[in-house]
């Protein structure tokens, strides 16, 4: 489920940073923003999901407990093989 999430995020974002680009050279393209505006809240839903289920993704997105989560899944510790 973790790489799977994560193959998500990873999509969504490319194709938003696609999209970005192509606003840049064409921003009266409705459809574009729209597809956009679509792929940002499916990343928000993807990033939530992964922060609630598996870890947080950074130390911003860290909830406010006694344990710092994202400490036992990190790379340097082999967590994100």
């Amino acid at each position: 489920m973790k790489d799977e999430i994560m193959r998500e995020l990873q999509c969504v974002s490319f194709a938003m940073d696609e999209l970005r680009l192509f606003i840049d050279t064409h921003p009266d393209c409705a459809e574009a923003k729209a597809l956009f505006n679509e792929y940002a809240e499916k990343r928000k839903e993807l990033k939530h999901r992964y922060n609630a289920e598996i870890s947080p993704l950074g130390g911003y997105d860290a909830e406010e407990t006694d344990c710092w989560r994202w400490v036992d899944n990190s790379a340097w510790k082999g967590g994100m093989n």
